[in-house]
């Protein structure tokens, strides 16, 4: 089948008065003229040549980009529009509906986010006539500037070939984008990542293996294992160390009853690998693929039975206790920060800290409902917005002011199964792990800060035993990982087309 222009008339107007994860509304009777978004002038740089007057071009930049503009037109009513009404800066959405009611929002084919949108000007027109031959409805515009432009493609979702016959736990990238020029290649983001796996169940021998990609995922190199028989790397996180190197570090996800904590780091893409303690509990270890946070080289996190948060500020060589179970003695699943300084960390029986310093950890008290779930996942996207997901019932709660209050956001899942990782891009655009009472995982996106959440890979659409963490490229490309399945550990890839 052909591929199929869009229509004016598919487009539909959703705004958002009170900022993303908030009430949506449709806006039927509205039209948007052009969306301008300037990604900013080209500069050329000159040098002389040995001829006279004469010059060469030896580099170019790009120059700052300015807002995105549009405008937007109605008529004047008796009663008032929401757009009249708006005094700060919302989201503004364009979905493209070609199938189902416009004013279903999930029903996009694809979708054009204005993120900060700041009405500008608002003009009236017709508002009076002096004769018949004149009259006309009233009308009136607004125009609007916004910060940027989301582009959200349809998705389409495929499962990759991997030689690894155990689960799958974690996956992470850890390359940006770039062009081609001074540094080298083109290079697209999530080029270079890894991939950790389980052992063979009740196998006192087997060693968990990890897995290196440098193709986006297409192919797998099997590298040296970093723990001992039947131990799991249940964490895995990468970051540049300097300019020539990339740092991975697992976390291994089995108790040692005679030795402490301990994490594995590699500078050469897991040839190698140095083993470190983590504290000195013998027992301990990490329990989920959120397990490490790591920020940059000097700014890197670690949770694990207990209740015990770690801090390693040299790329995991060292590492000091922040909490050492006087916080909370319940086991400690997932950690995240923004930036250096506000953090998160969630565990059983809904222990819920958090930090505004990035070193001293105070308890927050979670929605009461919840008291008796333990959480999985968290996501923090601001000082202020956090998410989690919570096993047992299947639950999404978050916060606006900072865990003060907790409120639940539902999905297709809930109330049932397991949320097993939830992550977000941005304010906007989100993805998470839902898996089923009978352990098979769905893999969901929202693209308006979590009012809304589609499924993109079910256990119907993609067959799988429980998808375990997940991995947000961009918004146009999402990775899932998960338990074996037929004879093969799970990999998803989500792309925007």
């Amino acid at each position: 089948m052909a591929d199929t222009v869009v229509l004016a008339g598919e487009g539909a107007i959703w705004v958002q008065p009170d900022g993303p994860n908030t009430e949506l509304v449709y806006l039927g009777c509205h039209e948007l003229g052009d969306i301008e978004e300037p990604l900013g002038d080209v500069r050329l740089l000159y040098c002389s040549t040995e001829d006279p007057n004469r010059y060469e071009v030896i580099d170019s930049l790009q120059e700052t980009p300015g807002g995105v503009t549009t405008s937007m037109l109605t008529d004047v009513r008796k009663t008032g529009d929401t757009m009249e009404t708006l005094r700060c800066p919302v989201p503004l959405y364009v979905n493209v509906v070609s199938c189902g009611k416009k004013n279903v929002f999930d029903n996009w084919d694809r979708s054009f986010g204005l993120q900060q949108s700041w009405v500008t000007r608002r003009v009236l027109s017709r508002l009076t006539s002096k004769d018949p031959e004149t009259q006309d409805k009233a009308g009136q515009a607004f125009d609007i500037t916004a910060e940027s432009l989301q582009r959200i493609l349809g998705f389409s979702v495929a499962q990759l070939d991997i030689s690894e016959t155990e689960d799958l736990f974690d996956i992470a990238f850890c390359n940006s984008e770039r062009c081609a020029g001074n540094c080298g290649d083109a290079q697209s983001i999530c080029t270079h990542g890894f991939v950790s796996s389980g052992v063979l169940a009740g196998s006192p021998i087997n060693q968990a293996d990890v897995w290196e990609t440098d193709d986006g995922g297409l192919n797998y190199t099997l590298k040296t294992k970093p723990f001992g028989a039947a131990e799991i790397v249940i964490s895995i996180t990468c970051f540049e160390k300097d300019k020539d190197t990339t740092r991975v570090i697992a976390a291994r996800g089995t108790t040692d009853v005679g030795n402490p904590m301990e994490i594995g780091y590699s500078d050469d893409d897991g040839a190698t690998w140095t083993l470190v303690n983590v504290g000195s509990v013998n027992g301990q270890y990490a329990t989920g693929p959120k397990s490490l946070f790591a920020l940059d080289f000097f700014n890197i996190w670690l949770v694990t039975t207990g209740g015990y948060v770690y801090k390693s500020e040299d790329g995991g060589a060292s590492w000091t206790a922040q909490t050492s179970g006087d916080k909370t003695s319940q086991d400690l699943n997932a950690v995240e920060f923004f930036g250096s300084t506000y953090g998160y960390a969630v565990g059983n029986s809904n222990a819920i800290l958090k930090t505004e310093d990035g070193t001293v950890w105070t308890l927050v008290t979670g929605h009461t409902d919840q008291a008796a779930q333990n959480i999985n996942t968290v996501s923090v996207l601001s000082r202020y917005r956090v998410w989690v997901g919570y096993a047992g019932d299947g639950e999404f709660y978050y916060t606006h002011n900072g865990g003060t209050t907790w409120s639940r956001r539902a999905h297709t899942g809930s109330g049932t199964g397991d949320v097993k990782d939830i992550s977000f891009y941005d304010e906007y655009f989100g993805a998470a792990i839902w898996n089923n009472v009978a352990g098979a995982g769905t893999l969901m996106v929202t693209i308006n800060g979590g009012t809304t959440w589609r499924n993109l890979a079910t256990p119907v659409t993609h067959p799988n035993a429980g998808l375990n963490s997940l991995f947000i490229c961009n918004q146009r490309k999402i990775f899932a990982v998960g338990d074996a399945y037929s004879g093969t550990g799970v990999i998803l890839r989500a792309l925007g087309i």
